[in-house]
């Protein structure tokens, strides 16, 4: 399963979890948006960005 971390929160969910409705009343993904990205869990347990090449 991948997940993805809320850049100003710091809250991680999956790609689903990440719909809202904007004040515009459209409904918008924040990892569309660029406003979580793609994270994998280390073995300490954190959270750390996925790294693209």
């Amino acid at each position: 399963m991948d997940y993805y971390m809320n850049i100003y929160t710091g809250d991680v969910r999956t790609y689903d979890e990440w719909y809202y409705c904007s004040t515009d009343g459209i409904m918008k993904n924040a990892v569309d948006e660029g406003e979580a990205v793609a994270v994998i869990q280390n073995k300490n347990g954190d959270w750390i960005e996925v790294q693209h090449e």
